[in-house]
């Protein structure tokens, strides 16, 4: 279960995606989650949310064994995608803080672990948190580095185009583009859906043999304008 958690706080035929097109301003997508590539081990939720300048991402697990877990995401929209301020990871019907990532840019610090025990590091133009960093793809598309905060550690991650697949959803199969990102044993990969403005309906997390999918199976949307 900790490579569960751990991996999960880690994690579009189709054109060249050098802009991906504007985010929706409310949108539910509800998944079915596996590990080792087919065993359903939990469900969970995203509820996106574009408030005036400012977005909010909820995803609440709900694992068929352990405490649910509730990842938040928050931060404004700008010309240039997401600009996280801050990220938390909770846990159990009591909801408490377990990590959290605070953005400071303008000192550029990151500020992330344990309430208690928090530690920083140097903080890059275009992070993201580990909670809303497929929707930055979503935004602008393919051959994207960037620096990842889990809420535990700060990563990088270099998403590039590895294709296309087929995805069956709300009872009707698409054309999802897959964006990857490889690092020795360990491999990120994206699966945005053109027909749902580019919105990350497939998200896997693999480290060495052990993989956590998160697979949608219901999508609802309410489009937005781009900002400029």
């Amino acid at each position: 279960m900790q490579f569960v958690v751990t991996t999960i706080c880690t994690l579009m035929a189709i054109c060249s995606l050098a802009w991906a097109g504007p985010l929706p301003k409310r949108a539910s997508i509800d998944f079915d989650v596996y590990y080792g590539g087919g065993l359903k081990i939990g469900k969970a939720s995203q509820r996106w949310v574009i408030e005036g300048e400012r977005y909010r991402l909820d995803t609440m697990l709900i694992p068929i064994l352990g405490p649910t877990i509730h990842y938040v995401s928050e931060g404004r929209l700008a010309k240039e995608g997401l600009i996280p301020s801050r990220f938390e990871e909770r846990r159990g019907k009591s909801d408490d803080l377990r990590n959290f990532c605070e953005f400071d840019w303008k000192i550029l610090v990151a500020k992330f672990g344990e309430p208690d025990n928090p530690q920083s590091g140097e903080l890059e133009k275009g992070a993201q948190d580990i909670n809303a960093f497929p929707y930055q793809l979503s935004y602008v598309g393919d051959g994207t580095g960037m620096q990842i905060a889990t809420g535990k550690k700060l990563r990088h991650d270099t998403f590039g185009k590895a294709g296309t697949a087929k995805l069956k959803i709300d009872s009707n199969e698409l054309s999802l583009v897959v964006l990857r990102s490889a690092d020795g044993d360990s491999r990120s990969e994206v699966w945005l859906s053109p027909a749902h403005h580019n919105l990350p309906l497939k998200l896997s997390r693999a480290e060495g043999n052990n993989t956590i999918e998160f697979v949608a199976r219901h999508v609802e949307i309410e489009p937005t304008e781009r900002k400029e």
